[in-house]
């Protein structure tokens, strides 16, 4: 008996230490890669028609907002101005920053610029005559050189065009000679933006504040044009007669060298007008009465216009002239040669000086037209005004310390501030053409000829005959374009704005840019449009990047090779007029309808706000690029005839994460492909209309082959720091899947731990009246798996087990227990976490 009861305890303690367990964990772990299912929102038929036209629509109302439009338009333009996100601006030219990181300020370092005038030379003059050939002023006190160090000491990067041969077929034989007039020099201080014309009197009295040093770094190259001489004509003496001769030209073009845009200064002119009626005969005839003056007594006369039509067209010249100082008349010969051919207006300016600033006693007058030329009815469109005064002159300073100054006025002054202006211009976008500079210039002028108010921004359409385009606005002219138009006189010619930026540029419009044209972006560079936009004509992505940070009006195409970036504030679709600019945005003006995004190559959203003011369609083999948790907002319907849909995610993935990433109102087509960056799985369905991505970690074996981006991905970790590498290393190493291992035998040991304190209080039972007894226990605890040079966690376990004990026999005990545990890991570096669930049976005896 002994030996049967024996043997039965062997049995069952044998049976009792055999515990089964089945459980089950989860970890971390990343993934990358694509999913080509299409989606299907309906029934579709396949077609080749525009899909704006011919898909299937699944009806989305947006959110609970879209039943009240005012409603929605105000709550998505207060999201985007609560965003807090700022929009980058280029502002080089004030403190030499390009969206807040500095890149040096814009001076106009490296850019030349021609001046044609009256005599050009380094030495210091000795001596110095008015246009009339005096060297003493009203008073009887000598005239005092504008200068007294060597021009090359006082502006660096200066070439001296050699002197042309003393000749003029006008003069007495002989009687030639270099003039003394500083006509020229006074051109330059403009030019080179300096206060007080640098003589002994400005090194003293100005010097200590630097008024007589340059406040720009434009290069010059200086041509003497001036003569002094006798002339034939009546024996009376000629001081500073202008000679313009083509060699003088020739070589100012050979020393700009390869620079594309070639900008010069003319401070003289014809005493005649371009208006005058026997001129009438040669409108666009290609001909003119102006010719170059001989070289020598063998020379032959050139004619002006062919020569300048090949340096326009062909060259890249810009001429800069004084449009005159005769009261009630147009623009010179000089300055209105594209009277006589239009095709030298892309590279032709005349200049209006006007007073800037005019006290009539009990009012001012601000930009109007004194006793100099105007622009004319057919120059207008190559005219613009600026200040007619030039740079300050002391001439003398009194015993008190009074200085007495003396400033020119002419519009040979107005000119240098637009030759100035277009240099910088042509400094900040060194890739626009002559036209294009011009362009920049004339759409960005402020009001002429206003009184009782200070003169605000002009918005026209057309220039005006006595003023141009305006008053220049040097300030507002170097943040790009302000209007997208036909400036020419030729009214069929186009009014895009074509921007080529080429590859490795990135150029920035800052203006709100009005006009009834529009831009095509051209080269593989960036542009970004930072304004309120209201131009009309659209926008056009040829090649390279276009990226909008407010308002674009009108609607963008996309091109096969093109990229439009929709930053946080962007709203493309907006209620404007194209003759008016922005001034205040009205969320109600955020159009709803209408076809206002067209991709056939790449869009790309970044942020949550930006917001598509009517239709969005992508074509076949287009890519709509949209960040998990951008939430992309279409006010009209999303249309997608097989487009890809790439998902971009910086995030860290885990598991399966679902996100809204386009909703609008209705979608429209089929998506072809899904694509993520990184080690993930992307898919994407429709849901009541809106476009619902999933992400989620990828197999590692699945991602066996490497594609470009993984290999920049992989020069990019071999240039990692230590600690960098070792943290990528971390998150991506797949540690967490033996570490979790430790997490499942921490929970096994919780629940044995916990049914051996059961077993250990049998005898209790054993020693009781009872038959048998039910029973019930909870467990918990925390702890830390650690092992150095790998990620820690800290862990958790809870759960609880019951069971049922049985006396058996009188001696013996036996009994079963059920168990459920659950238990969780953080490990930190980025190495995920760690859950397991765990539900065991166990058999016991005593």
């Amino acid at each position: 008996m002994k030996r049967k009861i024996l043997k039965s305890k062997m049995f069952l303690i044998a049976l009792a230490s055999i515990l089964f367990v089945s459980c089950g964990g989860g970890g971390g772990g990343g993934g990358g890669g694509s999913s080509n299912l299409p989606v299907k929102p309906g029934r579709t038929t396949p077609t080749v028609n525009d899909p704006a036209y011919n898909f299937p629509t699944t009806s989305n109302p947006l959110d609970n907002r879209k039943g009240n439009m005012s409603a929605l338009k105000t709550s998505l333009y207060s999201d985007q101005v609560n965003s807090g996100v700022s929009v980058p601006k280029d502002t080089r030219e004030t403190n030499g920053l390009v969206a807040g990181v500095s890149e040096g300020k814009l001076e106009g370092q490296n850019v030349k610029v021609a001046i044609l005038d009256s005599n050009f030379q380094d030495a210091v003059r000795t001596s110095v005559e008015d246009k009339d050939g005096k060297t003493v002023d009203k008073n009887g006190h000598a005239l005092v050189p504008r200068r007294n160090r060597t021009l090359t000491a006082i502006y660096t990067d200066v070439d001296i065009l050699a002197h042309p041969n003393k000749y003029s077929e006008n003069a007495i034989s002989g009687t030639e000679r270099a003039t003394s007039l500083e006509h020229g020099e006074e051109v330059l201080e403009v030019v080179r933006d300096i206060e007080y014309a640098p003589n002994h009197l400005a090194t003293t009295y100005a010097g200590a504040i630097g008024g007589n040093n340059p406040r720009n770094k434009i290069n010059v190259i200086l041509g003497t044009v001036g003569l002094d001489y006798k002339s034939k004509r009546d024996n009376k003496e000629r001081i500073g007669a202008i000679i313009p001769k083509q060699e003088t030209y020739d070589a100012a073009l050979a020393s700009f060298g390869n620079q594309s845009v070639k900008i010069f200064n003319q401070s003289f002119g014809s005493d005649e007008s371009y208006e005058d009626p026997k001129y009438a005969a040669y409108e666009n005839s290609g001909e003119s009465p102006l010719y170059f003056f001989k070289s020598s007594a063998a020379d032959t006369s050139k004619p002006m216009v062919p020569y300048f039509k090949d340096v326009v067209n062909n060259k890249g010249g810009l001429f800069i002239w004084s449009a005159g100082n005769t009261k009630n008349r147009a623009s010179s010969l000089d300055a209105g040669l594209p009277f006589f051919d239009q095709s030298l207006e892309k590279g032709w300016i005349s200049v209006v000086g006007v007073i800037a600033k005019k006290d009539g006693g009990y009012f001012t007058t601000y930009n109007v037209l004194g006793d100099l030329s105007k622009a004319g009815s057919d120059a207008a469109y190559w005219s613009i005004s600026a200040d007619e005064r030039g740079m300050k002159k002391i001439v003398s300073v009194d015993a008190q310390g009074n200085a007495s100054i003396s400033t020119g006025i002419g519009s040979s002054y107005a000119a240098p501030r637009v030759t100035r202006a277009a240099a910088l211009v042509y400094e900040k976008y060194d890739w626009m053409t002559n036209d294009q500079i011009r362009q920049t210039l004339f759409t960005t002028t402020d009001e002429t000829n206003v009184t009782f108010r200070k003169p605000g921004r002009r918005v026209r359409s057309s220039p005006d005959s006595t003023y141009g385009w305006g008053m220049l606005n040097q300030a507002r002219a170097l943040k790009g374009p302000g209007a997208f138009m036909n400036v020419s006189s030729n009214r069929s010619a186009s009014k895009v704005f074509n921007a080529n930026v080429p590859s490795g540029t990135t150029s920035y419009f800052d203006n709100d840019i009005f006009g009834d044209g529009g831009l095509r972006k051209l080269g593989d560079g960036t542009l970004h449009l930072t304004g309120n936009n209201s131009f009309s004509g659209g926008s056009t992505v040829t090649a390279g990047t276009l990226e909008i940070h407010q308002i674009h009006s009108s609607p963008i195409t996309v091109g096969t090779n093109g990229t439009l970036v929709l930053n946080p504030k962007a709203i493309v679709g907006y209620d404007s007029w194209a003759w008016e600019t922005i001034d205040t945005v009205s969320p109600q003006k955020i159009t709803d309808s209408g076809l206002k995004v067209k991709n056939y190559g790449t869009v790309r959203f970044d942020g949550t706000t930006a917001i598509i003011g009517g239709d969005y369609v992508a074509y076949a083999g287009s890519d709509t690029q949209v960040g998990f948790k951008n939430s992309v907002k279409v006010l009209g319907k999303i249309r997608i005839q097989n487009g890809n849909v790439s998902v971009l995610s910086n995030d860290y993935v885990s598991q399966n994460e679902k996100a809204t990433i386009m909703q609008g109102n209705s979608f429209e087509g089929n998506i072809a492909k899904v694509e993520t960056n990184g080690m993930r799985k992307a898919n994407v369905e429709v849901k009541d209309g809106k476009v619902v991505a999933t992400l989620s970690r990828q197999n590692p074996v699945e991602y066996g082959t490497a594609t470009k981006e993984e290999l920049m991905i992989g020069a990019t970790l071999q240039s990692m720091s230590t600690m960098a590498f070792t943290s990528a290393t971390e998150m991506m190493s797949g540690e967490i899947y033996a570490s979790a291992q430790a997490l499942t035998f921490s929970q096994a040991q919780n629940v044995n731990r916990d049914l051996s304190n059961r077993l250990a209080g049998l005898d209790n039972f054993k020693n009781s009246n009872k038959d048998s007894e039910v029973w019930f226990s909870v467990l918990g605890s925390g702890g830390k798996l650690r092992r150095d040079g790998y990620a820690s966690a800290d862990t958790r376990v809870t759960g609880g087990q019951f069971g049922i004990d049985t006396k058996f026999e009188g001696t013996t005990t036996l009994g079963v227990a059920l168990n459920y545990s659950y238990a969780k890991a953080n490990f930190n570096r980025y190495a995920g976490e760690s859950k397991s669930n765990m539900v065991g049976v166990s058999f016991y005896g005593k």
